[in-house]
């Protein structure tokens, strides 16, 4: 964090003049209104929503740029985003996606800054965040979209790791590219180290993405039919593929009297479970049990719509005997139980096993 804020202090520095290439005459083609916009978000602490303002000012001062003052512009966007994204680094990913996505990677996914070229005809905007346009929507726009290739097929609660990827990836070839174009930056170091700096974060985020793709892939949900519930949040158990437990995000230990799930236990009494469809059906009734021995009211059992954007629902299994029974077999796949539940209970009704 301390060599990024030296980086930014530094291109700050060079921002007023290692860039003037050109004599400025009386139509400085908002070149001065560029640098105070710069300044304003430099005095409002280089945050997240001073970014996203920042990048709104230059939008609206593209249209009377020529082709340097456009290109200093790009050259200086590209690079004041790393504070606000060095900044976030280590927060969980909704909390990033909560604060850079419609500001900083918003940015990222329109496109470049130009001078206006009338032959051209109007430039292709890429695409920015909508004005209002919440978080979630936001993604999930560009999942369905415009990055369909890449997160469409995963879930909406990872589909920011994918997102950020793409952002981060194109403010490294952003920055590159307007470093590359621009001759005074060759003698200023500080200019190469922010490239050098976007590259590191392409490739950290570029692996964290690959990584969350096969288990956020909704085909490790069951399917959700006709008897699941809306999904709430809840204390989340996921059952991993060899039988281990993980409890919000934590390893414990899995055992018959639910000895580690009794902490989590809130007031609803409603343990969320994440089991694949593959999995045995006994395999999730001795759970249930398990949840039930350590206090647990219900346990839901968490399912996918079958199309996008793959909402999340749940099956509500009572852990003592209330609500109806379906068939079913200890051979039968968690998958198979849920199809016997369509079938047998009442939309969005308790069953118990």
């Amino acid at each position: 964090m301390r060599a990024a804020l030296a980086l930014v202090l530094a291109l700050a520095a060079c921002k007023h003049d290692a860039i003037e290439v050109r004599q400025v005459g009386a139509a400085d083609y908002n070149r001065k209104a560029l640098l105070a916009a710069i300044d304003r978000y430099t005095a409002a602490g280089q945050t997240a929503v001073a970014y996203g303002q920042l990048a709104a000012d230059i939008a609206a001062l593209r249209t009377g740029m020529d082709e340097t003052v456009a290109a200093e512009a790009e050259l200086q966007l590209v690079v004041l985003a790393l504070p606000p994204v060095d900044a976030a680094q280590n927060l969980p990913l909704a909390t990033r996606a909560s604060t850079l996505a419609t500001t900083v990677w918003s940015t990222a996914l329109a496109g470049s800054v130009e001078a206006p070229d009338p032959q051209l005809g109007p430039r292709r905007p890429g695409d920015p965040a909508k004005p209002g346009e919440s978080v979630a929507d936001y993604v999930t726009r560009l999942c369905g979209g415009p990055l369909a290739v890449s997160c469409m097929l995963i879930v909406p609660e990872v589909q920011a790791e994918l997102v950020e990827a793409e952002a981060v990836r194109r403010f490294a070839r952003r920055t590159k590219h307007a470093v590359s174009a621009c001759s005074p930056c060759s003698s200023e170091p500080a200019w190469q180290r922010a490239v050098d700096r976007w590259e590191s974060l392409e490739r950290e985020t570029s692996a964290n993405a690959a990584a969350a793709i096969a288990p956020a892939s909704p085909a490790r949900w069951p399917i959700a039919g006709p008897a699941s519930a809306p999904w709430s949040p809840a204390p989340r158990l996921d059952i991993t593929d060899d039988g281990g437990w993980i409890l919000d995000g934590e390893p414990v230990a899995p055992d018959a009297k639910g000895t580690a799930l009794s902490g989590s236990r809130t007031t609803a009494g409603v343990l969320a479970v994440h089991i694949a469809p593959t999995a045995r059906a006994d395999v999730l009734a001795a759970l249930i049990d398990a949840a039930g021995v350590a206090g647990f009211r219900e346990v839901a059992v968490e399912a996918r719509m079958p199309m996008y954007p793959w909402e999340r629902r749940v099956y509500r299994f009572a852990t003592g005997a209330r609500g109806k029974k379906p068939p079913w077999r200890a051979v039968d796949t968690v998958q198979v139980l849920m199809r016997a539940f369509d079938h047998s209970v009442a939309p969005g009704a308790l069953a118990h096993l």
